[in-house]
Parts: structure tokens; C-alpha cells; sequence
């Protein structure tokens, strides 16, 4: 590999953008896309960019253990994790969140404001809060992905992994047209 294709791999990194990467490691920009999609599937190229996106994620601690720990905070985070009831009243109560419970906190908001009292008199503080956290349903089913648990593909495997057989070649003509038949008109 040459030194404009290391540079071509580093700036990939930058961005994920293999036409920008093209040209910022000196590729003309007139055929940049094309350029940089070659590059892409250049087998040295791959495995070069893989091992710097490895060395990048060692070097800042990211593993796929923390990953997957970071979407199960927020995809198990419950609603009553952070807040009091009082009668009728639901108040945030933020005094016994913890630091992982935190981690599935998307937006927290105070809004704070004076009413006007009567005769140009400061009226009462009105206090407004909005508090939102991580979408539930999208980080359960990140991990039920990476679970195994969903398969957005149709398995028609027989036993042992073997392909599914619907009709044996030793079967009689007559008795395969007739399944046949039979399967026609269930669909």
C-alpha cells in the first residue's frame, strides 16, 4: 500500500466519507466518488482502515460490551426510576437517580417564570419542566438484534440445517401432483 492510499485510509476515519477522503489525501475531486468507492473495496485498503477503527476504539475504551451495556440503560430505563407521586401530583424527583439511570436521560428542561400579580405586583413563579427519556422501544430492539432474538429473514431449514425437502424424489408422481394440488389451493 502507498502513502496516498495510508493517507486515503487515516482520513476515512475523519468522517466515514470515502469521496471527501479521496480528496483531502490528494485524489482529484473531479472522480472522487468513484475513487474512493475503489478504494473501499480494495482488500489492503479494508483490512488497513479495520485495524485503525480497532486501534481507535481500544485507544478510547470502546468495546462491544460497553455498547451493549450503555443501550441496556436506556432501553430498561423506567419512567418510575425518576420521578415522585404525591396524591395527585407527579413531580421529577431527580434526587435518587443514579449515574446509569442518567445515561438514559434525553432531555430534562426548566423552565422557570413570573406571573404578573395584581396592579403591577410580581405574581407567582411558575415553574414548567419537561423531561424525556431514551426511545425504549428502539434500544430494545438493538439488543434484541444483537440477541438473535428477531430475524427479519424466513428459515424454511429442515432438520440439522438441512434444506427443508416438500417433496421427495421417491415419490410417486401421482401423489406429488396431488400435494401439489392440495398446497395450490391452501394459498
Amino acid at each position: 500500500m502507498n502513502a496516498k492510499q495510508k493517507m486515503f485510509c487515516r482520513e476515512y476515519l475523519i468522517d466515514l466519507n470515502a469521496s471527501q477522503a479521496a480528496i483531502r489525501a490528494g485524489y482529484s475531486a473531479k472522480n472522487a466518488d468513484v475513487t474512493g468507492s475503489r478504494l473501499l473495496v480494495n482488500v489492503g485498503i479494508a483490512k488497513f482502515i479495520q485495524q485503525l477503527m480497532t486501534q481507535r476504539a481500544e485507544k478510547v475504551g470502546v468495546t462491544a460490551q460497553s455498547v451493549i451495556q450503555e443501550i441496556a440503560k436506556m432501553a430498561f430505563a423506567n419512567m418510575a426510576d425518576y420521578i415522585r407521586v404525591d396524591g395527585d401530583s407527579i413531580r421529577p424527583d431527580m434526587s435518587r437517580v443514579t449515574r446509569d439511570q442518567f445515561a438514559a436521560v434525553q432531555e430534562f428542561t426548566v423552565d422557570i417564570r413570573r406571573e404578573k400579580g395584581e396592579a403591577g405586583t410580581v405574581g407567582d413563579e411558575i415553574e414548567k419542566l419537561r423531561f424525556k427519556i431514551a426511545d425504549k422501544r428502539a434500544n430494545l430492539e438493538l439488543l434484541g438484534r444483537h440477541l438473535k432474538l428477531f430475524t427479519d429473514q424466513l428459515n424454511l431449514g429442515g432438520q440439522s440445517g438441512n434444506p427443508l425437502q416438500l417433496v421427495s424424489a421417491e415419490m410417486p408422481d401421482d401423489v406429488a401432483a396431488a400435494l401439489y394440488k392440495e398446497l395450490l389451493k391452501k394459498t
